[in-house]
C-alpha cells in the first residue's frame, strides 16, 4: 500500500476532500484463483487537526486503486489533514495533506 494522494478545498465553511489510494484491493476468492493472498483495504479513517472527521470501514467492495470522497464543516487554509488506511494484514499507511 502506498500513500494516498489528497486534495482538500475549503469553501465557505465546508471543506471538501477527494483521496485516491494506490492499493490491489483483492478479495479472497479472487485471490484464490490467482494462487496469491488476499490484500485489501478495511479501514479509513482522516482526521482534521486530531479530529476525526471521516470513518470508514470498508473491504472489498471497493475497487483497484480506491478513491473516496467525503465533507466536513470547519477548516481553513494551511490546516493539516491525517488519512490513515489500514489493510486486512493489520498494515497501515499515513498520509497527509492540506486544506487550500
Amino acid at each position: 500500500m502506498k500513500k494516498a494522494r489528497i486534495k482538500a478545498k475549503n469553501k465557505n465553511g465546508i471543506t471538501k476532500v477527494k483521496a485516491i489510494f494506490k492499493h490491489v484491493m483483492i478479495g479472497e476468492d479472487v485471490a484464490k484463483k490467482k494462487g496469491v493472498k488476499p490484500d485489501y483495504m478495511t479501514n479509513i479513517v482522516a482526521k482534521h487537526n486530531g479530529e476525526v472527521v471521516y470513518d470508514a470501514s470498508i473491504g472489498i467492495m471497493l475497487s483497484v486503486n480506491p478513491y473516496v470522497k467525503f465533507s466536513f464543516k470547519g477548516g481553513t487554509k494551511g490546516d493539516a489533514l491525517e488519512i490513515t488506511a489500514v489493510d486486512n494484514s493489520g498494515a497501515s499507511k499515513i498520509s497527509k495533506g492540506k486544506i487550500k
